[in-house]
């Protein structure tokens, strides 16, 4: 698919969610290299305390993670949707968790293999959140960070890790939302070209994430924002691309028009950074 074919796909709604696995997968496929080379394993946005380095908020928000969810050592835990498998070392090291992350792109799944060789308690594989690749009640733990905001229907993502947990097991993540319902103006004139821009079926309202939880089969313990926990503004400077003006590539390009988009969107109310908290019925 070129990149005039890929963007004709991202303008129809209809057309992103039936193919939402082969967007997702051909956009980190091609991005995958360059989001590595100026950000390290670690791709997501994060609250930053002080002055502190990016690496150090985001080590801070990977083990929140891994305490919010009580993985201890030994315990089998899936990250969904791992990217590069930065998260999944830090959570790994924090808690002695042994992690298996999953993710649409094979690009993403290589870079994580070869990043992260030296952990035993690692391993990566390609696969789909809406149909996970595990058997049932195979794992102790789950955690999310930025990735199911990726899938067309937020409840059958929910659900499909559900049906890998044990009872008692927690589920907790990172993910972008909005502050509106689908059927509102708001959503359609502010919020769809966000989804457009960043190869997202759609977008769950926060206020709408206990219910989808509770419905897909676990007890909500907490959801919020990252504004509750830290400043955000630090986002739009610290992922600003390497290169300006004529030495811009495409990517650069798409990376600095995401960028002015989504910070448009939070100034605005019309996005927002959430975190949930989660236990498997």
């Amino acid at each position: 698919m070129d990149r005039e074919q890929f963007a004709k796909a991202l303008a129809d709604k209809d057309e992103r969610t039936r193919r939402y696995g082969d967007l997702v997968a051909l956009h980190y496929d091609r991005a995958a290299d360059y989001f590595h080379s100026g950000w390290g394993d670690s791709f997501h946005f994060t609250w930053y305390q002080g002055d502190e380095p990016r690496q150090v908020a985001q080590a801070r928000q990977q083990h929140r993670l891994a305490d919010l969810g009580r993985f201890s050592a030994g315990a089998a835990v899936a990250d969904i949707g791992c990217g590069a498998g930065g998260p999944d070392a830090a959570v790994a090291r924090h808690s002695g968790a042994r992690v298996t992350g999953v993710d649409l792109s094979p690009r993403h799944i290589a870079l994580a293999q070869r990043l992260h060789a030296g952990l035993p308690t690692l391993r990566f594989q390609v696969g789909d959140a809406m149909q996970l690749p595990f058997p049932c009640a195979a794992f102790d733990g789950a955690f999310s960070i930025e990735a199911l905001c990726h899938t067309p229907d937020k409840a059958k993502a929910h659900g499909a890790v559900a049906r890998i947990l044990r009872p008692g097991a927690s589920w907790v993540g990172y993910d972008w939302f909005t502050t509106h319902t689908a059927d509102t103006a708001a959503y359609r004139d502010r919020v769809e070209p966000l989804c457009r821009q960043f190869v997202l079926p759609n977008l769950l309202a926060l206020d709408d994430l206990p219910r989808t939880l509770e419905h897909s089969g676990f007890r909500t313990e907490g959801v919020g924002s990252y504004a509750d926990l830290g400043d955000l503004t630090r986002n739009w400077t610290e992922y600003e691309p390497p290169r300006t003006g004529r030495d811009r590539t495409p990517l650069d390009r798409q990376l600095h028009e995401s960028l002015s988009l989504l910070r448009a969107a939070v100034e605005h109310g019309d996005f927002v950074f959430g975190w949930w908290q989660a236990v498997r019925h």
